[in-house]
């Protein structure tokens, strides 16, 4: 864990930016997040989103180029660009997954008992603008907090 204590110590306050999310109808605000640590821990979730999603364009360019350089040798992967954007990939989903986790688990512990239970019961939440905790009125219920982890864990391939 001495990867994720570095990273937090290397955010600075000023570089946190609050979601830009607006309340949607529905929305119940349930609480504002103000621990610092938890608002460091979103900047490093949303960068490396924003990390994975740039792997991803870019892996999509590396195959348009493999196709184009295709040649009868032999593949080589210790020297393959695609290689390696994908065996960068893998381990970027790694962490993407943790900070999901750690993000959404920390942000539930700010919550009040009652509004834990309401979230685990069946309750969709969400963080919007200034850092607003909130409900989100459901019309299909999607599951419990841990069936939302879960499901926010799938990253697609």
């Amino acid at each position: 864990m001495d990867w994720l204590q570095r990273e937090l110590e290397e955010v600075s306050e000023k570089d946190i930016q609050p979601p830009d999310n607006e309340l949607e109808d529905g929305d119940v605000v349930v609480g504002t997040l103000e621990d610092p640590e938890i608002k460091k821990i979103y900047l490093l979730y949303s960068q490396a989103v924003a990390v994975l999603k740039q792997l991803e364009k870019e892996i999509a360019h590396a195959k348009i180029d493999l196709v184009e350089e295709e040649s009868s040798e032999e593949h080589d992967s210790a020297n393959c660009n695609l290689c390696g954007l994908e065996l960068e990939l893998s381990r970027r989903k790694k962490v993407v997954k943790f900070l999901t986790l750690l993000w959404w688990t920390c942000l539930w512990s700010e919550l009040s008992e009652d509004v834990q239970r309401r979230v685990d019961a069946v309750e969709k939440w969400g963080i919007r603008k200034d850092w607003q905790i909130v409900l989100i009125k459901q019309d299909n219920p999607e599951g419990n907090f841990l069936e939302v982890i879960l499901r926010n864990l799938a990253i697609p391939n």
